[in-house]
């Protein structure tokens, strides 16, 4: 049940099956081979559809030019850290771009749907709520900008999944901090969504009373907290 376990996997893999650019045992492994091929037999049983990573568009890290435009104002900011494993924001900063770490160079928008790429943190996915619009992120975290607030719920309900997950886990590179990158969301994620209308409102149905319990609970935990710092330091 560790974030970094996975089931004992025997193998042969065939020389015509190598691709030279990913020699790594858990790019071939069964259990993600039996994945695709599961999500690739729905989707000919017209139960799911795919989103080609290719049509998604994602987020650029800011180019220089942004940077500068950013150096004189002040950002709410979070890291994956500051998420929790349901996707709420619990304990974001606040600070001028220049006393933000390095890493805050993903900005974003309302309603963009971003996932850790970290292996270790697979799974934590946010739905970017107002608060946060034109606000800033760490590179750890990859970034869609979706059409709209419905793709938007589905995308986040998708990336929760255990399809994404595993395929995080064994498309991830290098040894000592695996992660995946957007070539690989782009050319080797299978990203499947509900095919039948009916399947595609049921679960958006669910996924936005999620992220309203998630605005609410969030709303109410800064309220509590600027509360009690007023009451016990004096702090407005």
């Amino acid at each position: 049940n560790e974030n970094l376990s996975c089931p004992f996997q025997t193998f042969v893999v065939s020389s015509a099956e190598l691709n030279p650019a990913r020699l790594d045992a858990f790019y071939y492994s069964p259990e993600l081979w039996r994945l695709r091929e599961n999500l690739k037999a729905r989707a000919k049983a017209g139960l799911i559809q795919f989103v080609s990573g290719k049509d998604l568009q994602i987020i650029p890290v800011m180019d220089k030019t942004t940077i500068e435009e950013a150096q004189s104002h002040r950002f709410r900011y979070f890291e994956i850290g500051d998420v929790t494993r349901d996707g709420m924001i619990v304990s974001p900063q606040e600070d001028f771009f220049d006393n933000l770490p390095s890493r805050a160079r993903l900005m974003v928008q309302t309603h963009d749907v971003i996932f850790a790429k970290n292996n270790s943190s697979r799974g934590t996915t946010v739905i970017i709520p107002p608060e946060f619009d034109r606000q800033l992120v760490t590179t750890g975290f990859i970034g869609i900008r979706p059409k709209s607030f419905e793709d938007a719920l589905l995308l986040w309900s998708v990336f929760e999944s255990e399809a994404i997950r595993k395929q995080i886990y064994y498309l991830a590179v290098t040894a000592s901090q695996p992660e995946v990158r957007e070539d690989i969301v782009r050319n080797e994620f299978l990203i499947p969504t509900p095919r039948q209308s009916k399947d595609r409102e049921r679960l958006i149905r669910c996924a936005r009373k999620v992220y309203d319990l998630q605005q609410t609970t969030r709303q109410n935990l800064e309220a509590t907290n600027h509360i009690t710092n007023e009451i016990l330091e004096g702090n407005v």
